[in-house]
């Protein structure tokens, strides 16, 4: 299935897929490891008030590293 995702990605979205998924998104060029990192900010920023799951965020560190990561890699781009 071609998914076409310039528009933002929603998480509904985001949530049918698994890492290795996200990270085939990316390699087709159906989305940017910037997009998926903006969705995984954005969604934190929505639910760690309750669960307090990220005690450091690191939002900065994995901008920098969004040209940094190995293209080749088998989770290239999916935020963690």
């Amino acid at each position: 299935m071609l998914l076409n995702f310039v528009y933002p990605m929603t998480f509904a979205e985001y949530r049918r897929y698994d890492g290795l998924g996200l990270a085939d998104l990316i390699r087709r060029g159906e989305t940017t490891a910037a997009k998926l990192l903006d969705l995984a900010i954005r969604r934190n920023e929505e639910v760690n008030p309750k669960l307090n799951a990220v005690v450091t965020k690191m939002y900065d560190e994995g901008m920098k590293m969004l040209n940094e990561y190995p293209k080749d890699a088998p989770f290239a781009g999916v935020p963690f």
